[in-house]
Protein backbone atom coordinates (compact mmCIF):
# COMPACT_ATOMS: atom_id res chain seq x y z
CA UNK A 1 0.00 0.00 0.00
CA UNK A 2 1.34 3.41 -0.94
CA UNK A 3 -0.12 6.54 0.63
CA UNK A 4 1.58 9.71 -0.51
CA UNK A 5 0.75 13.12 -1.86
CA UNK A 6 0.82 14.21 -4.62
CA UNK A 7 -0.98 11.31 -6.23
CA UNK A 8 1.47 10.95 -9.11
CA UNK A 9 4.31 10.07 -6.72
CA UNK A 10 2.22 7.35 -5.10
CA UNK A 11 1.16 5.94 -8.47
CA UNK A 12 4.78 5.91 -9.66
CA UNK A 13 5.85 3.82 -6.64
CA UNK A 14 2.85 1.52 -7.07
CA UNK A 15 3.83 0.88 -10.73
CA UNK A 16 7.34 -0.09 -9.60
CA UNK A 17 5.94 -2.39 -6.91
CA UNK A 18 3.68 -4.09 -9.46
CA UNK A 19 6.57 -4.42 -11.92
CA UNK A 20 8.53 -6.18 -9.18
CA UNK A 21 5.74 -8.78 -8.93
CA UNK A 22 3.80 -7.53 -5.92
CA UNK A 23 0.22 -6.36 -5.61
CA UNK A 24 0.11 -2.62 -5.05
CA UNK A 25 -2.64 -0.21 -4.13
CA UNK A 26 -2.59 3.56 -3.86
CA UNK A 27 -4.35 5.70 -1.29
CA UNK A 28 -4.12 9.48 -1.51
CA UNK A 29 -7.01 10.58 0.72
CA UNK A 30 -5.86 10.38 4.33
CA UNK A 31 -9.42 9.99 5.62
CA UNK A 32 -10.14 6.94 3.44
CA UNK A 33 -6.64 5.40 3.59
CA UNK A 34 -7.08 3.44 6.81
CA UNK A 35 -10.39 1.97 5.66
CA UNK A 36 -8.80 0.92 2.36
CA UNK A 37 -5.83 -0.57 4.19
CA UNK A 38 -8.12 -2.53 6.52
CA UNK A 39 -9.78 -4.13 3.47
CA UNK A 40 -6.41 -4.93 1.87
CA UNK A 41 -4.39 -5.70 5.05
CA UNK A 42 -1.05 -4.80 3.44
CA UNK A 43 2.19 -6.41 4.51
CA UNK A 44 4.01 -3.17 3.63
CA UNK A 45 2.67 0.38 4.02
CA UNK A 46 4.74 3.13 2.41
CA UNK A 47 3.66 6.50 3.78
CA UNK A 48 4.46 10.01 2.76
CA UNK A 49 4.41 12.29 5.77
CA UNK A 50 1.75 14.69 4.56
CA UNK A 51 -1.00 12.87 2.65
CA UNK A 52 -3.82 15.18 1.66
CA UNK A 53 -5.92 14.96 4.80
CA UNK A 54 -3.92 13.10 7.48
CA UNK A 55 -0.25 13.24 8.34
CA UNK A 56 1.94 10.18 7.95
CA UNK A 57 2.92 10.03 11.64
CA UNK A 58 -0.73 9.75 12.66
CA UNK A 59 -1.37 7.14 9.97
CA UNK A 60 1.59 5.04 11.15
CA UNK A 61 0.33 5.14 14.75
CA UNK A 62 -3.19 4.19 13.63
CA UNK A 63 -1.86 1.33 11.47
CA UNK A 64 -0.04 -0.07 14.51
CA UNK A 65 -3.33 -0.05 16.46
CA UNK A 66 -4.96 -2.38 13.90
CA UNK A 67 -4.67 -6.17 14.23
CA UNK A 68 -3.46 -6.40 10.60
CA UNK A 69 -0.97 -3.56 11.14
CA UNK A 70 0.97 -4.88 14.09
CA UNK A 71 3.23 -7.00 11.87
CA UNK A 72 3.15 -4.79 8.78
CA UNK A 73 6.35 -3.14 7.62
CA UNK A 74 5.66 0.61 7.88
CA UNK A 75 7.95 2.81 5.81
CA UNK A 76 8.25 6.62 5.98
CA UNK A 77 9.17 8.58 2.87
CA UNK A 78 11.22 11.53 4.10
CA UNK A 79 11.87 14.86 2.44
CA UNK A 80 15.31 16.37 2.96
CA UNK A 81 13.93 18.64 5.71
CA UNK A 82 12.79 15.59 7.74
CA UNK A 83 16.08 13.72 7.38
CA UNK A 84 17.84 15.56 10.21
CA UNK A 85 15.09 14.67 12.70
CA UNK A 86 15.13 10.93 12.06
CA UNK A 87 16.23 10.08 15.61
CA UNK A 88 13.20 11.80 17.13
CA UNK A 89 10.65 9.69 19.06
CA UNK A 90 7.98 10.76 16.57
CA UNK A 91 9.35 8.10 14.19
CA UNK A 92 8.79 5.16 16.55
CA UNK A 93 5.77 3.79 14.64
CA UNK A 94 7.90 3.39 11.50
CA UNK A 95 10.17 0.43 10.80
CA UNK A 96 12.12 2.07 7.97
CA UNK A 97 12.87 5.70 7.08
CA UNK A 98 13.76 6.39 3.44
CA UNK A 99 14.85 9.68 1.94
CA UNK A 100 12.98 10.67 -1.24
CA UNK A 101 13.40 9.97 -4.03
CA UNK A 102 13.90 6.26 -3.54
CA UNK A 103 15.35 4.15 -6.31
CA UNK A 104 13.81 1.04 -7.75
CA UNK A 105 16.67 -1.07 -6.37
CA UNK A 106 16.02 0.22 -2.83
CA UNK A 107 12.33 -0.60 -3.22
CA UNK A 108 13.13 -4.10 -4.51
CA UNK A 109 15.49 -4.74 -1.57
CA UNK A 110 12.84 -3.56 0.87
CA UNK A 111 10.15 -5.85 -0.61
CA UNK A 112 12.51 -8.82 -0.98
CA UNK A 113 13.66 -8.43 2.62
CA UNK A 114 10.05 -8.34 3.79
CA UNK A 115 9.29 -11.54 1.87
CA UNK A 116 12.24 -13.34 3.42
CA UNK A 117 11.10 -12.45 6.98
CA UNK A 118 7.71 -14.21 6.67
Amino acid sequence: MVADHPDDQARHLARWIAALGHEARVCCDGVADLEAMADFAPEVAILGLAPARRDGHEMARRIREQPWGRDALVVALLDAADHGERRSPKWEAFDVLLLKPIGRDVLQHLLDDRGSRR
